[in-house]
């Protein structure tokens, strides 16, 4: 019985790596032209682009989050006034809420007082014998303790009923423990600013 040997050829495995890849790491060349310094560089460039590219992302996410942040802390406001009323206020009539309210209705009398207006107070009245009647809505809700959530106000001609002005705030969507003094004399300077007296 006879065997039959087959010669093997000597196997480069560095040369069947650079024949993939182009680069040969053990050597100063490779086939395809491009030096092991090359290869390197352009392995160097890829992974600087891919941590730029994070950098931007992370950058454009911070400021997504930023803004909604801000978003999410920034109060409104806002004041409509008839403007075919004319009417100067002398004196004014606030209706009262008294319990959780009793400070904002000490706030409302001083702010008008504040203007030069004679003010009386009171449960709701048909006719309180006043230039104005103000009424008011506040809502507190709480977190750890109770915040001011909005504040309406709005003013009436005591005689025909009508609606003179109106100022509105809301805080915002994660809410500040803003002070409800500075909050209603900010409202009624509005008003009275947007009418033409102060």
């Amino acid at each position: 019985m006879r065997v039959r040997l087959v010669p093997q050829l000597p196997v480069d495995i560095s040369q069947v790596a650079q024949n993939f890849s182009g680069c040969d790491p053990s050597s100063e060349h490779s086939p395809s032209g491009r030096s092991h310094k090359s290869c390197a560089s352009l392995l160097h460039s890829k992974r600087g682009c891919q941590k730029g590219d994070n950098v931007k992302k992370l950058i454009v996410l911070l400021l997504a989050a930023a803004s909604l942040v801000l978003s999410g802390c920034s109060t409104s406001s806002r004041v409509v006034v008839n403007p075919g009323s004319a009417l100067v206020i002398n004196t004014a009539y606030v209706v009262l809420h008294g319990g959780n309210s009793e400070d904002v209705d000490a706030h409302v009398q001083r702010e008008l007082m504040a203007h030069g207006i004679t003010v009386k107070a009171g449960p709701e009245l048909a006719d309180p014998g006043t230039d104005i009647i103000v009424r008011y809505n506040d809502n507190w809700r709480w977190d750890m303790t109770m915040y001011l959530s909005s504040l309406d106000i709005q003013i009436y001609d005591a005689n025909s009923g009508t609606l003179m002005g109106s100022g509105s705030w809301k805080n915002s969507a994660l809410h500040g423990y803003h002070s409800a003094e500075k909050v209603t004399r900010k409202v009624m300077e509005e008003i009275f600013k947007n009418r033409g007296q102060s």
